[in-house]
C-alpha cells in the first residue's frame, strides 16, 4: 500500500503485512522487506509472539481506547528502557491499539486489524499504521 499523507502531515498506511521476515519504520521507507526496520513481529518465545526493537518502544491502550496523537506522548513519555521494547501480544486482540516511539522522537500507533500467531511458522499481523509529524 501507499501511504497516506494527510494535509496536517499525519502519515497513514493501511493495511501493513507484518510477519517474521519484514519489519516496520516510523520513516519512509515504512515496510521493509528484511528485518532492518524498527518494529519486528518475534516468535521465538516459546509462550508467546511479540512486537520486538533494538530503539523504538512500545505502550499498549487498554478497555477499547483508540490511540491519538496527544494520549500516545503521554502514554509513552514514561515509557524508557529495555522492558518497552518488547511487546507481548497475548493481550493485544483483533481492534487493540499500541503506541509506538523510535529513537528518533517519531510518535506512531499500531492498530491490529488481524492477529495469527497460532501457527508460529506462518505467524503473522495485519496493521493499520498512523505516524504523526514531530512537534518541538
Amino acid at each position: 500500500p501507499t501511504p497516506l499523507t494527510a494535509p496536517s502531515g499525519t502519515v497513514e498506511l493501511s493495511p501493513v503485512w507484518l510477519d517474521q521476515s519484514n519489519s516496520l519504520s516510523l520513516r519512509d521507507p515504512m515496510l521493509l522487506p528484511d528485518r532492518t526496520g524498527d518494529i519486528r513481529l518475534d516468535c521465538s518465545d516459546d509462550a508467546d509472539c511479540a512486537l520486538t526493537s533494538d530503539s523504538a518502544v512500545f505502550v499498549q491502550l487498554f478497555n477499547g481506547k483508540k490511540a491519538t496523537r496527544d494520549t500516545c506522548r503521554h502514554l509513552l513519555g514514561g515509557a524508557t528502557g529495555p522492558a518497552y521494547r518488547t511487546w507481548s501480544l497475548a493481550a493485544a486482540g483483533e481492534g487493540a491499539h499500541l503506541c509506538v516511539r523510535d529513537a528518533a522522537g517519531r510518535v506512531g500507533a499500531l492498530a491490529l486489524q488481524v492477529k495469527q500467531t497460532t501457527f508460529r511458522e506462518a505467524a503473522f499481523l495485519q496493521l493499520g499504521l498512523t505516524v504523526w509529524p514531530k512537534t518541538p
